[in-house]
């Protein structure tokens, strides 16, 4: 398979091995550097990240695919700390609208299903002093 023809699904069902080949062919095409390939869980579910590096810029793998965008505003339930948070974006950034409903029905997307192509994402990290 042609690896611009990867999806998530598939970069997934990789074996760890297989995975590293298909980025290393990857950054060999794009006459990059591979850095890493990790795996990780975030709410539960497994994901896999290459990173790659190009004239000093950092990039991440973005398998293409079908996902689900958007949420049902109706269903919508904000936790405590988005509400907070929603509070100190309507204080600093003067939002109009100081009621949470103001948030999901502005913010409101149509979900569905979309199948965006794949796509190397650069990212840059700055260190944090905690």
């Amino acid at each position: 398979m042609c690896h611009a023809d990867l999806t998530v699904d598939a970069w997934l069902a990789l074996s760890d091995d297989a995975a590293s080949r298909t980025a290393n062919a990857i950054a060999r095409d794009v006459d990059a550097e591979l850095l890493s390939v990790t795996t990780h869980t975030y709410e539960r579910r497994p994901g896999r990240v290459a990173l790659f590096e190009r004239d000093g810029i950092r990039y991440a793998l973005v398998p293409g695919g079908t996902v689900q965008l958007g949420y049902d505003a109706d269903r919508f339930v904000p936790t405590l700390r988005q509400l907070d948070d929603f509070a100190v974006a309507v204080d600093l950034y003067s939002v109009p609208g100081r009621s949470i409903g103001f948030w999901p029905r502005r913010c409101r997307r149509r979900a569905g299903r979309r199948c965006p192509p794949g796509w190397s994402l650069s990212v840059r990290s700055t260190p944090t002093h905690c």
